[in-house]
Formats: structure tokens, C-alpha cells, sequence
């Protein structure tokens, strides 16, 4: 019945339209437990509607739920790139931006804060996956530093691809060989090295100190962990190495 269709979409349509008038009117009159309610029924129905997340995000961070608004970015971030191979919006990363500056607000003690941040030895299994806002700080620290410190750090990009070297595999396909990638990636790399998910394909990597020779071998090792795990002979791997660029060279 295909005249169902255009009837479904008109009123999905309408229903996000409405609550996203509704979520603005709460958002107004700051009632973010009445705001919460609405967006997560919302996300109910259609998860990959953004703007009730978004709410969602507004919602916790009123209520002071600093870390669970954290764990929904990371949440909706992997999803859709999962889903639709695409990451958020401008307005959901400055919201992201606006809760990691509040994330510690209240802790003036240094031991207080030093216990916060350390990790759990026992969960530190290899190299350090980030999201990739947090990924973008940390690369631009190591430019500004890289001069001063003489070091040699390079990025390196692994993404999964069909045979013919497109990114246009199927999603299930596609999802089932990035966890594969991102499990080679934690076990093959040190424990400083760092990594994020740039892409719905891809992964970006940065690894220092190290040479140009050192990281073409890391990556053709993460490449042979991969086709240990994933036999697949419709993926393969596309890989590239490149310098760090430091801050003067910009």
C-alpha cells in the first residue's frame, strides 16, 4: 500500500514539528524534568530525529547531569554514524562544548580532581579511543608542542572499503568490520596512542614519537590483526600516513 507512505511521512512530520514547539516552550520556562519527558518519548519513536536529543542534552545538563548528558553525546555520535554514517551538527557539538566546561564545576580540591580523572589500571587494555571532538583537542595541543618538543607524531587514517576501494559497503556489513577495526586498533597500538572515529568508515590515529618507517608498520600490522579476525573478502582496508603538522606550519 503505497499510498501510505507520503501519509506517514506528513504526519511524522508534523508530530516532530509540534514537539519541537513544545521542547522550546519548556526550554523557555527552564521545566527540564517536563522537557526530558517529552524529548526521550520522542526519541522513542524515531531515534535519529536530532532534535530531541538535543533537548535531551539541554534537559540533563538543567538538571545537573553533567556526566549523563556526556554519556547521551557519546551515545547519539556513535549512533549515527552507525546509522547513517554521519556525525552531529554544529549545534549539537557546542552543546557537547558547553558540558565540558561544566563537566567539573564545584571541585576546587587538586586531589579531589586527580581521583576523578585517573583510570582504572585494570581497564586499561590499550591504545586510548576518544571521541573525536576530544580527538581534535588533543591534536591540536601536540601542534602547538610538536616545534618545541622535536618529536616526530603522525596521523595515521584506516577505513574499511568494498573491493573495488568505495566506501559504499552495506551497513550491517560496513558496522561489523569497524568493531572488528576499532578491536585491532586498541591491541595494536601503546597505551599513549590515541584514536577516534572520524567517519562512518574511517578511523583517525595519532602516534608519537615515531618514525614514518615505524608507522607504516603499525599499520600494516593493524592490517594483518585485521584479516586475522575479519574474513570478509568483500572489505579491505585503505590506509594513509601523514606528519603532524606544528602550529607555525598552519
Amino acid at each position: 500500500m503505497t499510498w501510505v507512505v507520503p501519509l506517514s511521512r506528513h504526519y511524522h512530520s508534523l508530530y516532530f514539528k509540534s514537539v519541537a514547539q513544545l521542547l522550546a516552550l519548556y526550554d523557555q520556562k527552564h521545566d527540564y524534568e517536563a522537557m526530558y519527558e517529552v524529548a526521550h518519548r520522542a526519541v522513542g519513536i524515531d531515534r535519529l530525529e536530532e532534535t530531541p536529543h538535543q533537548y535531551i542534552l539541554i534537559s540533563l545538563m538543567g538538571q545537573g547531569c553533567q556526566q549523563q548528558a556526556l554519556a547521551h553525546y557519546n551515545y547519539i555520535s556513535e549512533l549515527f554514524y552507525r546509522e547513517m554514517g554521519v556525525g552531529l551538527s554544529d549545534n549539537l557539538r557546542k552543546l557537547y562544548q558547553q558540558i565540558s566546561r561544566t563537566v567539573q564545576t564545584g571541585c576546587t580540591d587538586l586531589d579531589v580532581l586527580r581521583e576523578q580523572m585517573k583510570e582504572d589500571p585494570a581497564e586499561i587494555t590499550g591504545a586510548f579511543y576518544c571521541e573525536y571532538e576530544v580527538f581534535k583537542s588533543l591534536y591540536r595541543i601536540e601542534a602547538r608542542a610538536a616545534s618545541r618538543k622535536g618529536a616526530s607524531i603522525y596521523l595515521g587514517l584506516l577505513g574499511v572499503a568494498n573491493i573495488k576501494r568505495q566506501c559504499d559497503l552495506p551497513k550491517d556489513l560496513l558496522e561489523r568490520a569497524m568493531e572488528t577495526l576499532h578491536r585491532c586498533i586498541t591491541c595494536s597500538l601503546r597505551r599513549g596512542d590515541v584514536f577516534s572515529r572520524c567517519s562512518a568508515s574511517q578511523y583517525v590515529l595519532m602516534l608519537s614519537p615515531i618514525t614514518y618507517e615505524d608507522g607504516q608498520k603499525v599499520l600494516l600490522r593493524i592490517e594483518r590483526n585485521f584479516k586475522k579476525m575479519y574474513h570478509s573478502r568483500k572489505v579491505e582496508l585503505i590506509n594513509n600516513l601523514q606528519p603532524l603538522l606544528p602550529v607555525s606550519d598552519w
